[in-house]
């Protein structure tokens, strides 16, 4: 054989073996960040955690079939789900205590807002729809659409004083 081809030869085997040592270490680095979750709070630190391993997710060669190497895959979606969970809760929990809490329509529809882009954002709309408040979440974010973003019922129009 020639130099050249036995240098090719090397050069495959070389760029195998990277490819599959890539591979493992982000599949690792994947099962890693999600152990590193924790309890999941509706707060920056753990939304940050989850974006963190969401990117690693994103990041894993589904042509190597790295997605289905993972081992903390469930563990992933049950965080994502209790994060979107928490994120609904605060926009429902928001208008009911509005008064209570002189909360305006428009601090409940950006609650209503940040909830439906991390909804979008972790969970496909097959497990959005398995969330125990989904339900209650959509209605109230009918009902804000509805109205044009003033929540509640649309206020009443006044009518004009009768002309003498």
């Amino acid at each position: 054989m020639k130099k050249s081809s036995l240098f090719l030869i090397l050069l495959l085997l070389v760029s195998g073996l990277m490819t599959f040592v890539s591979a493992k270490l982000s599949v690792t680095r994947f099962d890693a960040a999600v152990r590193e979750l924790g309890d999941i709070h509706y707060d920056e630190a753990s939304k940050a955690e989850l974006d963190r391993a969401e990117k690693y997710w994103q990041a894993l060669d589904k042509n190597l079939k790295c997605d289905e190497r993972v081992s903390e895959k469930e563990t992933f979606v049950e965080k994502k789900k209790a994060y979107a969970n928490l994120a609904m809760k605060a926009a429902i929990i928001s208008d009911k205590r509005k008064i209570a809490d002189e909360l305006s329509d428009d601090d409940i529809l950006a609650k209503i807002t940040e909830a439906r882009e991390i909804l979008d954002a972790y969970l496909s709309p097959e497990e959005q729809s398995s969330l125990e408040n989904y339900q209650e979440f959509t209605s109230l974010e009918a009902t804000f659409a509805a109205n044009g973003g003033d929540g509640g019922s649309a206020p009443a129009e006044e009518e004009a004083p009768p002309m003498c």
